[in-house]
């Protein structure tokens, strides 16, 4: 690479106005000994000179990488990413002491920018040793804080404890999600009395509660969180705990391995009017006391409510007396424990008011679909496609014009009896293995009477099929005067041409295997 002329010029310069310098320092040294002393001196400095024109050159290299042209704003978000990793706070790590990523530290501009950026300090997790604690409280302002408080660390230091309480009680303005895990017994209770009281976490709109279930203790919690912003609640424990909480404001909920009927629910669901989302977590099967009337709840915000699990005859008293817009969301998990209705006279219970029935496998889930409000999911715990008691379903009084398998399908006898109570049928949706489609093909051509006479559209795109097969039940369909006027399949999935199948129907769809 050619030297730049004009660089030569500048050192050339630079080099022999130091060496005058220079040499009229030394001149006035005095004795020898005053002018090795000097010289020495320069050496150094010289030498410390060197050093900060090798960084300052550095630098101006890493600028010239690609990285080094990063804007200070992804640098900052890159950081995050790095404080999110090092601080990863679930399942494994959320109680490890806080760790300040070595990205942080990469270049003097990477530390600069870390340094200066609050929202790299807002994460804390307590208990923290008290210099890290004012570290992070200061140079997070004026970012809101996201604070973890692992109380079962504490092991019943009462310094560490009032040091935490301390540290919390500066903080609580700033708090806008808060995550605290605790044994299930007074003792959060009672920190939280001595050292908070009802002072106002004002930002505060996200909390989450890890309660370690004991069983021993049956004492109600007797302490209200004051939070007037809360939207957003995460709580595993005992549901009596959920007293703590003011649920007014509430949008969001989840609820994690929480015994309640449909009683209790329904209580829950009337105390938060404002409710947008509504989750239970494995929560275990609990029977309503039938003596006592249910509320009816309305909950005109609400987008999506998902429980597992309920009992059929408790997912039934909750639909009853739920109003919720038609554009809701609602999956519920339910079983049978043998005393309750069985899934299939609850799913059939429901299908008078929909046009649409899907049933899919791994695991069984059953959607009852709607033109005017959004489907509804009814999922099982069962992985057995078997226990699906098609006749049972239709037994029940329906208008279904759709029906979607994605399951092996039952019986050819049970198969012809289910399909002719559902006469209105006119769009059926398979996805199942070439043996199971023949058997539905053969129950469609039985006689005398024509198996479902409004079927038009038959969907079998992710099965595969012979075309001749397929063929012989179109012309059969067409004979008898009950035609498919639209089939669906998927390409390389026929065996055999189909262009022979193009004549028998009015419209051919193939697609393409995803």
């Amino acid at each position: 690479m050619s030297r730049d002329p004009n660089l030569d010029a500048l050192f050339k310069g630079f080099e022999t106005k130091l060496e005058e310098q220079l040499q009229q320092r030394l001149l006035g040294s005095g004795d020898s000994s005053a002018r090795v002393s000097a010289i020495e001196s320069l050496e150094q400095a010289w030498s410390e000179m060197e050093q900060r024109m090798n960084l300052y050159l550095k630098r101006q290299r890493n600028m010239c990488a690609p990285i080094g042209r990063l804007p200070d704003e992804l640098v900052v978000e890159v950081l995050r990413h790095c404080l999110d990793r090092e601080n990863s706070v679930y399942p494994h790590s959320f109680w490890c002491p806080f760790r300040i990523p070595s990205a942080y530290s990469l270049c003097a501009r990477w530390r600069t920018l870390a340094v200066n950026a609050p929202c790299l300090w807002s994460k804390i997790i307590l208990p923290l040793p008290l210099k890290m604690f004012k570290l992070l409280r200061d140079r997070s302002v004026p970012a809101s804080l996201d604070v973890f408080v692992a109380y079962d660390l504490f092991e019943r230091d009462d310094d560490l404890i009032s040091r935490t309480g301390d540290s919390l009680r500066q903080i609580v303005p700033r708090v806008s999600r808060l995550h605290v895990r605790h044994p299930a017994d007074n003792q959060m209770n009672d920190f939280l009395v001595s050292h908070i009281g009802q002072k106002e976490f004002s930002s505060l709109t996200f909390l989450e509660m890890n309660e370690n279930e004991d069983e021993d203790d049956s004492r109600e919690a007797i302490y209200v969180l004051n939070t007037p912003l809360l939207r957003k609640l995460v709580f595993h424990g005992r549901t009596s705990s959920l007293s703590c909480f003011p649920l007014a404001n509430l949008t969001d909920m989840t609820l994690d391995a929480m015994s309640l009927s449909g009683l209790e629910i329904l209580k829950l669901l009337s105390a938060t009017p404002r409710l947008e989302c509504f989750d239970i977590v494995y929560g275990h099967v609990v029977y309503s006391d039938d003596t006592i009337p249910l509320p009816n709840v309305s909950l005109p915000l609400l987008r999506r409510l998902a429980i597992i699990e309920l009992l059929t005859d408790e997912a039934d008293r909750l639909l009853h007396h739920l109003e919720v817009p038609p554009s809701a969301h609602l999956e519920l998990w339910v079983c049978n424990d043998g005393h309750s209705a069985t899934i299939e006279d609850f799913i059939g219970r429901h299908m008078a008011t929909h046009y649409g029935l899907k049933i899919f496998v791994e695991p069984l889930i059953f959607t009852l679909m709607s033109k005017c409000k959004e489907d509804i999911l009814f999922c099982t715990l069962l992985d057995s496609e078997s226990a699906v008691d098609f006749l049972a379903l239709s037994k029940h009084p329906t208008n279904l014009s759709r029906l979607e398998l994605a399951i092996e399908l039952p019986p050819i006898k049970v198969l012809i009896g289910a399909l002719r109570s559902w006469n209105l049928l006119t769009h059926i949706c398979v996805r199942v293995d070439e043996d199971d489609f023949e058997r539905l093909l053969t129950a469609l051509e039985e006689t005398p009477d024509i198996v479902c006479p409004a079927l038009a559209i038959l969907d079998c795109t992710g099965t595969k099929f012979s075309t001749i097969r397929l063929g012989s039940f179109l012309r059969f369909r067409r004979d008898k005067s009950a035609p498919i006027q639209e089939l669906r399949i998927t390409g390389g999935f026929a065996e055999g041409g189909v262009e022979a199948l193009l004549p028998l129907v009015a419209e051919f769809l193939e697609v393409d295997e995803m």
